[in-house]
């Protein structure tokens, strides 16, 4: 299984957790820093349409289903 963190970069562009007091920390920094918030988020944002879309997820099945063709969608 994969974790999200093998698609996005923590601090980045997505924030994890682990425990419930880092999530309330971290919820008390983003709403303290505006600025900080909307980074993450755009860059979260950017990453997604640049490689997480229903096209790629698309293109990966075909691609296993028929590693020797070279169809695109």
């Amino acid at each position: 299984p994969h974790t999200v963190t093998e698609w996005f970069v923590p601090g980045k562009e997505i924030e994890t957790y682990e425990s419930m007091k880092e999530l309330k920390d971290k919820i008390g920094y983003y709403l303290a820093h505006e600025e900080e918030r909307e980074r993450v988020a755009e860059s979260g944002r950017r990453a997604c349409l640049a490689a997480h879309t229903h096209k790629h997820r698309l293109n990966f099945i075909f691609s296993k289903l028929f590693p020797h063709s070279p169809c695109a969608v």
